[in-house]
């Protein structure tokens, strides 16, 4: 070539592993030739650099490691190795020892797998190998009689490490219920299979005696109903003349029957009654009512027959009199005291303003005789008219005749009376033995017969 002149078409040698630099014009590799004029023999010098990679290590998405490789040399890998929860790590995907381009090395792994064991106590039942996450399939429990499987002590549906699985056992419990013979409740307990249930203090029924349960818990395998069962208690019934016992009848009672007590004749006297005790205390008793119990001891009463005598001409009632042929016609058909009894009381409910009652005045507020009397065709059956004194309240009878008396229960005598028309005076006085001798009537009516025909 002249001089002066340039290069051109210098040749791009290669050389494996490295890269062409370029023409440099000593061997330092400090000046470049480019394109300047050659004036004088040179010697051209190739610059040469070895190549280089990028080696990335992963796991799966995640970049674990990245280094830059000259050609031909190896890479240096992470220097932990690389997990993944459930493998085992098995290694990397590419070779690394001599490295010629980039890389993406990835790292391997292997499913686990784990033993999954199922047991009855020391009985093995089933044993399965299952990849990591996977489900065992577990076995049919055994049964156990008196007991109920109530499952496995492990889950084993995500299984990641070998498992030792047991069978899970309860007792069973059965409900005991003990009842009375109505079917209230007395008790409930929970007894275990085959165990015998404990029954309650024996209940008690007012009437009846306890004669045990109707069915046997003593080895209890399901749920019972056991019901107490009864027995009716007879009562007796002890009757005494003073401290002397009597042969009479009923003798005996029970809760369902109760008693009607019946009367003891002893000749020459009148039975007054069955009493609670030798005093005589309170009323008599006619029957023991049904609900009743225990042995009951009943005094008799007697007294000697009494004969009452009366006349209506006595001279101070200024009634008149007649003599008394037939009783029964009653004491109108003989004395005109039934008119003079209702005039005065009459005159009483108007002194003192008692016709503003409505069931007095309905009966009894008339203008004149004439109208009084033909209420019911004759004013002695007024009194009957009134109403009985059944209430609390007030009403026609109990304003008419009295607000209170008492008496004797066991001989019809009267003792005391006060309020009403019977009570105050002057028609307190006037007819006190009238009221003394209905007292007595009354008393013989519910006790004897009063007519007896003659």
């Amino acid at each position: 070539m002249e001089k002066g002149e340039v290069l051109a078409d210098l040749p791009e040698p290669e050389k494996e592993g490295y890269d062409f630099k370029g023409w440099f014009l000593d061997d330092k590799y400090e000046e470049a030739y480019v394109d300047q004029p050659v004036k004088k023999n040179i010697v051209l010098y190739a610059k040469w650099e070895i190549k280089k990679f990028t080696v990335v290590f992963k796991n799966g998405n995640t970049e674990l490691k990245s280094v830059t490789v000259e050609y031909g040399a190896a890479a240096t890998p992470p220097a932990e190795d690389p997990t993944r929860p459930g493998h085992t790590f098995t290694g990397w995907d590419k070779e690394f020892d001599s490295v010629t381009e980039n890389m993406v090395v990835n790292a391997l792994f292997e499913q686990n797998v784990y033993t999954v064991t199922f047991k009855d106590g020391d009985e093995v039942l089933k044993t399965q190998d299952v990849p990591f996450g996977g489900s065992a399939t577990a076995p049919t429990p055994p049964e156990k009689e008196g007991y109920a499987f109530t499952g496995w002590d492990k889950d084993f549906d995500d299984v990641t490490e070998d498992l030792l699985v047991n069978a899970v056992y309860e007792p069973i419990y059965f409900e005991v219920k003990f009842v009375d013979d109505n079917g209230a409740v007395i008790q409930t307990l929970s007894v275990r299979y085959g165990e015998a249930a404990t029954a309650p203090d024996d209940p008690i029924k007012a009437g009846y005696e306890f004669s045990g349960w109707d069915g046997d818990f003593s080895e209890v395998k399901s749920d019972l109903e056991i019901t107490a069962t009864y027995q009716i208690i007879t009562y007796t019934i002890t009757y005494y003349e003073e401290d002397i016992v009597l042969d009479h009848a009923p003798a005996s009672y029970n809760i369902e029957t109760g008693a009607e007590l019946e009367v003891y004749q002893i000749e020459g006297l009148e039975f007054l009654g069955w009493y609670i005790d030798s005093e005589f205390s309170g009323e008599p008793v006619t029957s023991i009512p049904v609900g009743s119990v225990g042995d009951i001891m009943l005094y008799g009463r007697w007294t000697e027959f009494s004969i009452i005598k009366y006349e209506l001409n006595g001279g101070s009632w200024f009634f008149t009199t007649n003599t008394v042929t037939n009783a029964e016609n009653g004491i109108d058909a003989f004395s005109n005291l039934p008119e003079i009894l209702m005039i005065d009381i009459y005159t009483y409910l108007k002194d003192n303003n008692l016709l503003t009652s409505s069931v007095v005045a309905s009966s009894l507020r008339k203008t004149n005789w004439d109208d009084f009397s033909k209420n019911y065709t004759d004013p002695v059956a007024i009194y009957n008219h009134t109403t009985t004194n059944t209430t609390a309240a007030n009403d026609g009878y109990s304003q008419l005749f009295f607000t209170e008396a008492t008496g004797n229960a066991a001989t019809g005598e009267l003792i005391s009376i006060s309020g009403g028309f019977f009570g105050e005076e002057p028609y307190k006085s006037k007819y006190l033995h009238l009221i003394q001798l209905v007292s007595y009537m009354v008393h013989k009516r519910y006790t004897v017969k009063l007519w007896d025909g003659e």
